[in-house]
């Protein structure tokens, strides 16, 4: 039936959050900490720093804990991608919390006016959570996380922060000052790992069985997928996306009414999403340059020039550095070049095909096998010629 099969198509999409497989101790240890704050327990830590690789269910899993305490805690949520600058970030802060803020406040008298919100009598605890925190690393930005993390010890119970990021390592690299007044001024620190392939597929089923159709895949397809990803990167999102596009291939060949109840069994059976439709797809995506679609020229040339990044002394290719090398190889070649934010398209781009990773920090990384790329890119005389650079 169409409407089941749009139900699955729901069910395998990202944002559906009513439970999280695979998570029970993050959850469990984030309740608790807000529990503790709700409830005023002494020498509890008032911050949170939640970190892991991107599609590990940090992000959905507090905002799952939050939608279960909201009795208990007004929320805002603020990503700090393009939030450069402590009034910036006060001013989104005053949105969120809906805090009028006069023209022309300077900084002090913005924080003392949302603090003397967030302290009112009767109104319920406050808890902020700041995705993509690691923004705010460095220079300006560094001083403002420094004074957010702080905010619990000024406001007490009525007030929590969470922040969000990829790096493990944040608050001891950048914030190492936070632990000077004791255990309690010590933001909580909660890794997550990247999904393990049994994670993935209790992932998988459990969104299948939630749409009534735990039959629409083959139990071999979604272990193929499952064991696929938990390999290249445990990353949920991934697993899920794939699973849509297995499910869109594996329609094309059978009929709308395979999801629904079937009074035939054996032509179910027959027509659910196989090992072949998901083995097409993974091809497609992590298969290399080589063996999946054909990628544009500009495409192309971003990878070779990830390559060109590889060799000493360069370390780490950010987005800055990748268009710095971009704009050099096309200029002498006298080739179009594309803007920064194109750039940036381009890279999530080939993201989606697997072929490189894109970090909230603005790190990109080539996941393809690197002789692999160079050897498919060399048998073109312009990409090998950028090679040669």
């Amino acid at each position: 039936m169409k409407g089941h099969d749009s139900a699955v198509r729901r069910a395998l999409h990202v944002a559906s959050t009513e439970s999280l497989p695979g998570r029970e101790q993050e959850l469990e240890t984030l309740g608790k900490f807000l529990l503790q704050r709700s409830q005023g327990v002494k020498g509890a830590p008032g911050a949170a720093y939640v970190s892991g690789p991107p599609g590990t269910g940090k992000t959905a899993c507090i905002q799952l804990v939050i939608s279960q305490m909201r009795e208990e805690f007004s929320s805002g949520f603020i990503n700090c991608t393009f939030v450069k600058t402590l009034s910036a970030l006060l001013k989104k802060i005053a949105e969120e919390f809906e805090v009028n803020l006069p023209a022309g406040a300077t900084i002090e008298q913005m924080e003392t006016i949302i603090h003397k919100h967030l302290k009112r009598k009767n109104s319920r605890k406050a808890v902020l959570v700041l995705d993509e925190v690691d923004q705010l690393e460095g220079g300006r930005g560094q001083k403002a996380l420094y004074r957010l993390f702080e905010w619990p010890l000024k406001l007490g119970h009525s007030f929590t922060l969470i922040g969000i990021a990829n790096a493990l390592d944040l608050t001891q690299r950048a914030l190492p000052r936070l632990g000077a007044r004791g255990p309690s001024s010590e933001p909580l620190l909660l890794p997550f790992a990247p999904y393990t392939k049994q994670q993935l597929l209790e992932v998988l089923r459990h969104r299948l069985l939630s749409a009534g159709a735990s039959g629409a895949f083959d139990a071999a397809a979604l272990e193929l997928l499952a064991a696929k990803v938990a390999s290249v990167s445990g990353d949920a999102r991934r697993a899920l996306d794939l699973g849509r596009r297995a499910l869109e291939v594996g329609g094309r060949k059978r009929p709308s009414s395979v999801l629904g109840p079937a009074n035939d069994l054996d032509k179910a059976l027959e027509n659910r999403v196989g090992p072949m439709h998901v083995r097409k797809v993974l091809d497609s995506v992590f298969g290399g340059i080589d063996q999946g679609p054909q990628l544009p020229l500009q495409h192309q040339i971003v990878l070779a020039c990830l390559l060109l990044l590889k060799r000493p002394p360069v370390k780490k290719a950010t987005i800055g550095k990748l268009h710095e090398v971009y704009s050099g190889v096309c200029n002498r070649r006298k080739l179009g070049a594309v803007g920064r934010s194109e750039l940036l398209h381009i890279c999530q781009l080939l993201e989606a095909e697997g072929a490189v990773r894109v970090t909230g920090a603005g790190l990109v990384a080539l996941q393809w096998d690197h002789d692999e790329v160079s050897d498919a890119l060399s048998d073109k005389s312009l990409l090998a010629d950028i090679l040669r650079s």
